[in-house]
């Protein structure tokens, strides 16, 4: 890539990745030259896309004070850092993991493997999980904050959004098994909430579902506060026997803990409701998930059978599965 154009070089890269049959060659491309070339996250794979379109860039001068994005050539410096990463993504490594960050429900989140890579059908389990925390604002018995728990909080992307778009009416619990995790969503709450004075309204422990628990504990003596008036999830939940046909950008790079949720993949999600009682608020709190297209059905046939046989001793309803916007059975909700 030494001494070619931007154009050039998108164009060879482009070709490089489908010849090699990487997913989404163009939007490869443009986000990790933006990167190489150091142009603004928001506007910069944006720009190279223009190039591709065009084959010069018509977005304002105001942007880079580069006249002409297209007939620029490289830098050493860049075509090296380029050629860097363009060989990592041919190794089918996720663009996110790449470029060290990702977009999600207008956060910008350092995104590190083997963490999950945000991705879009959450952010409408994070517009779900919203709706319910308006409905518990409005209450006129409500007292102090809402009050939200983030199972298996990865980025921290849900519970973050949440406590970005409610500021100081929510406190977010977000829990993880992997140390990893817990590290990178609280590096993640001091970049986005720590500028607007939220960092103390957001908190990742290390603790699994089945453990977050005060079984157990002398009386007076709990280790957790629970009292949550919602609790969000995006578990693992791939069955096993399914992890194969996952793509290679998945399966060698994503954390198996965080995608398979063991042989029918309801492992979590049943750790999730077994707990869901003890987590909740004296009110009762609402429990959204997205979960596999299988386990709508199953979850709710589950909970039915035993609420009918008198056995539902932990007073969890099923409420809807709700499908994506790409018409997949994606989400669950349940009331405790």
């Amino acid at each position: 890539f030494k001494n070619e154009s931007v154009s050039s070089v998108l164009s060879h890269s482009i070709e490089l990745f489908n010849n090699n049959s990487i997913p989404e060659p163009d939007w490869s491309a443009v986000h990790l030259l933006s990167t190489a070339l150091g142009l603004d996250w928001d506007s910069g794979y944006r720009r190279l896309l223009d190039v591709l379109e065009n084959d010069q860039s018509r977005s304002s001068g105001s942007m880079d004070n580069i006249p002409d994005l297209s007939a620029r050539i490289l830098t050493v410096k860049e075509a090296d850092a380029y050629a860097t990463m363009v060989k990592r993504r041919l190794r089918h490594e996720p663009i996110q993991y790449i470029v060290g960050k990702w977009d999600f429900c207008d956060m910008t989140l350092k995104v590190r493997s083997p963490c999950l890579c945000p991705r879009p059908e959450t952010e409408e389990l994070v517009d779900y999980a919203a709706l319910e925390v308006d409905r518990i604002l409005a209450l006129e018995t409500l007292e102090g904050t809402v009050r939200i728990l983030d199972v298996g909080c990865g980025t921290g992307a849900i519970g973050l959004a949440l406590a970005k778009k409610f500021g100081s009416k929510v406190d977010v619990t977000a829990i993880d098994v992997d140390e990893t995790a817990v590290k990178l969503s609280n590096e993640n709450s001091q970049d986005i909430l720590g500028s607007l004075g939220l960092a103390d309204h957001y908190s990742a422990i290390l603790c699994g579902a089945s453990d977050f628990t005060n079984s157990g504990s002398k009386s007076g003596d709990d280790k957790f506060a629970f009292a949550f008036d919602v609790v969000v999830s995006n578990p693992p939940y791939i069955p096993r026997a399914d992890m194969a046909s996952l793509t290679s950008d998945v399966l060698d790079y994503e954390s198996d803990q965080a995608l398979c949720g063991g042989d029918d993949g309801l492992d979590v999600v049943r750790d999730i409701v077994e707990r869901l009682p003890e987590w909740s608020a004296k009110g009762g709190c609402v429990c959204w998930m997205e979960v596999d297209t299988t386990h709508p059905v199953l979850v709710g046939k589950w909970l039915d059978y035993e609420r009918a046989q008198d056995l539902n001793t932990r007073r969890i309803q099923f409420i809807k599965g709700v499908k994506d916007l790409c018409g997949r059975d994606r989400f669950v909700k349940l009331i405790c």
